[in-house]
């Protein structure tokens, strides 16, 4: 459900969102039938038109939305609210867990590229890790919309490499692509 509600953020239109209107439908019909809120006040809910008006045979909800639509909806919303929400995050606490995440994805960052410098006779190190690490974690927070997924070598990933390096120098293959 959280990769639909992600793409269904990007504009992707996956599903998340039909199953929110039918909860909003329902929500309207127990309101016709019995005249008040099930629980809580009366709320007024907003009503949005999609860009794109692609529909399946009888159903009046649109299939496909205008690609980015949602993070730009979402920006507008929340856009107004971002400065306080990074005043309300520095904090003793939290850069304490800022600096403890960092250390902990450089050490292994580093372990594996010494690693990885002996396997491979010096052509990648610990430098080429750490900056590996850092494009992917980047990438991953911003396209995948989870920035608190760490991203680091693993032991698979030292041993693949190192017999990918064999394999290469066995056969007289560049190591890198030229």
């Amino acid at each position: 459900m959280q990769t639909a509600m992600t793409m269904n953020t990007l504009g992707l239109g996956l599903g998340a969102r039909p199953v929110a209107r039918s909860r909003v439908v329902a929500a309207k019909s127990a309101k016709a039938i019995v005249g008040t809120p099930v629980v809580g006040k009366p709320v007024q809910l907003a009503t949005r038109r999609a860009a794109v008006t692609v529909r399946a045979a009888g159903n009046p909800e649109p299939i496909v939305q205008a690609p980015f639509k949602g993070i730009k909806e979402d920006l507008a919303a929340r856009g107004p609210l971002y400065i306080d929400d990074f005043k309300q995050g520095i904090s003793p606490k939290s850069l304490a867990s800022v600096f403890f995440l960092f250390f902990a994805a450089l050490a292994p960052a580093v372990a594996f590229g010494a690693v990885l410098t002996s396997a491979t006779a010096g052509m990648l190190g610990a430098t080429e890790v750490i900056l590996a690490t850092a494009i992917g974690g980047v990438l991953y927070a911003v396209l995948c919309g989870q920035p608190m997924s760490i991203l680091a070598s693993t032991g698979s990933v030292v041993t693949y490499t190192a017999i990918l390096y064999t394999t290469c120098a066995q056969y007289g293959l560049p190591f890198f692509g030229t």
